[in-house]
C-alpha cells in the first residue's frame, strides 16, 4: 500500500523573499536558494518537525533531516537553508523516481494540449521488485512525494510530527 506525504494542517510552513525558486523546477535549486531568507511560520505552540514548502518538496528541522537521513539515505537531496532566525532548516528534494504508475489500469487526465498529466484520481501500480520508502512518480514529480507503508510506521514511531498520510486509491 502507498500513501501521499502530507502536512498537518500547514500548521508550520516556510515563505521565501522570492517565489521563482520552486516554480523553476528544473533549475540548478543550490543556485537558486543561496541569497534566499527564508522564515518559518507558526501557530500554536506545539512545534512540528516537518513545513510546508511547495508542491513536491518537504522542509524539516535537523532532528527531522537525521532521522531521514539515516532510515532512507541516497533518497534524495538535503539542502541546508537560511532561516531568518538562525534556526537549522532543511529543504529535501526526492529524487528515488520510480516508474511504477500503471496507467493503463489508473484513471488519469491529460491536458488536451499535451501528454502531460493534469490529475489522477485513482492509482494502480506495477509490481515492484524493491519497496522504496519515499519516492515520486514520473507523472506527478512536480507536485506529490509519496511513500510506503513501512514509511509511514517508522515516521508514526518515531515520534517526528507535522506529516500526514493519505492512502492512494
Amino acid at each position: 500500500m502507498y500513501y501521499f506525504v502530507e502536512f498537518e494542517e500547514r500548521r508550520e510552513f516556510l515563505t521565501s523573499n522570492c517565489d521563482f525558486v520552486f516554480t523553476e523546477f528544473d533549475c540548478d535549486f543550490r543556485h537558486s536558494v543561496e541569497e534566499v531568507v527564508f522564515e518559518l511560520h507558526r501557530s500554536g505552540q506545539n512545534t512540528c518537525d516537518f513545513y510546508y514548502v511547495a508542491p513536491g518538496w518537504l522542509g524539516m528541522n535537523e532532528r527531522a533531516k537525521c532521522f531521514l537521513d539515516s532510515l532512507a539515505p541516497n533518497v534524495g537531496e538535503f539542502i541546508q537553508v537560511t532561516e531568518k532566525t538562525k534556526m537549522d532548516v532543511f529543504l529535501l528534494s526526492v529524487q528515488k523516481i520510480v516508474d511504477a504508475l500503471d496507467k493503463e489500469a489508473s484513471d488519469i487526465k491529460y491536458f488536451n494540449s499535451s501528454e502531460k498529466v493534469m490529475r489522477i484520481s485513482h492509482y494502480v501500480f506495477k509490481p515492484l521488485t524493491e519497496t522504496p520508502l519515499l519516492f515520486k512518480i514520473p507523472e506527478t514529480a512536480r507536485s506529490e512525494i509519496l511513500c510506503s507503508e513501512a514509511f509511514v510506521n517508522e515516521i508514526k514511531q518515531s515520534g517526528l510530527r507535522g506529516l500526514r498520510f493519505a492512502t492512494l486509491t
